[in-house]
């Protein structure tokens, strides 16, 4: 599924040369937690690319290293697609979706989150939901995250 995802944004991504885009680094910081558990301490750092598809409308890639702090626990990756609008000043909506893998089971992710620009910088704030391949309960996140876009 990450190979596919990949794949397909970077066949986009040489389709549309003459597409303006943005890479945008961030890190992020939330709370973590499976469906009926404590929730636990989140922080990670992402990395992505969004590009144009008309005048609102953006879709992009992104990966994603975060770290739930609890006893033992090992790094989460991600690679998600966003396809999104920019509504008003500065502002972009956005849903996700891809692949999570690393600690634990594999699954896949679909979450929703929004965007302000402050220039260069940016800060966000995203619900994601992990459905686990391992048959036990389904993940969660929210998450708030500062960055900047090149």
């Amino acid at each position: 599924m990450r190979l596919i995802l990949i794949s397909a944004a970077a066949a986009a991504l040489a389709a549309t040369p003459a597409m303006a885009g943005e890479t945008h680094v961030d890190v992020h910081t939330g709370v973590g937690w499976n469906d009926g558990q404590s929730a636990k301490a989140d922080v990670g750092i992402g990395v992505g690319y969004d590009f144009n598809i008309s005048s609102n409308a953006f879709m992009g890639l992104e990966e994603d290293m975060d770290r739930v702090q609890a006893d033992g626990a090992k790094l989460r990756f991600s690679t998600v697609g966003r396809l999104g609008t920019a509504i008003g000043n500065g502002n972009k909506v956005y849903a996700l979706g891809g692949a999570v893998y690393g600690l634990g089971a594999d699954g896949s992710v679909v979450g929703a989150g929004i965007e302000h620009s402050f220039g260069p910088a940016f800060a966000k704030l995203e619900y994601r939901h992990q459905f686990l391949d391992d048959g036990n309960t389904d993940a969660n996140a929210a998450l708030i995250g500062v960055g900047f876009k090149f």
